[in-house]
């Protein structure tokens, strides 16, 4: 990561996430009208030591997201399987077949056929 070795580099404390400056950088991402200008003071506008401790506040939040979000799409992918998995199911069932590839299935690879008499109405 980038931004240690610029803390190292010249010397900048780094801010555990406890220290007062870190709680309140850690507090915009909860306002529901957050944007780029919530930080901008943080980062363009303050010393090297509070932009290179805010930027590093805020990847460690897009980290957390990042796990959590992986967390959860594990879980999906377990319980309800993958796309091709779920397309293949939503497939069978528009088509009313069963969820069987055995080919010893009679309706295994075979389309249904109506009567070429439109007014029999029955499926052969």
């Amino acid at each position: 990561m980038v931004i240690r070795p610029y803390h190292r580099q010249r010397h900048l404390p780094l801010w555990s996430k406890e220290t007062p400056q870190a709680q309140a950088i850690r507090r915009i991402a909860y306002k529901s009208d957050r944007s780029y200008a919530s930080y901008r003071s943080y980062v363009e506008e303050a010393p090297p030591e509070v932009a290179a401790n805010a930027i590093l506040c805020l990847i460690h939040q897009a980290n957390y997201l990042l796990d959590h979000q992986i967390e959860s799409l594990e879980q999906r992918f377990l319980k309800e399987g993958g796309f091709t998995e779920r397309l293949y199911h939503a497939r069978q069932r528009r088509r009313g077949a069963p969820n069987s590839s055995d080919p010893s299935d009679e309706s295994y690879g075979s389309h249904r056929s109506h009567s070429d008499d439109p007014e029999d109405g029955e499926a052969k």
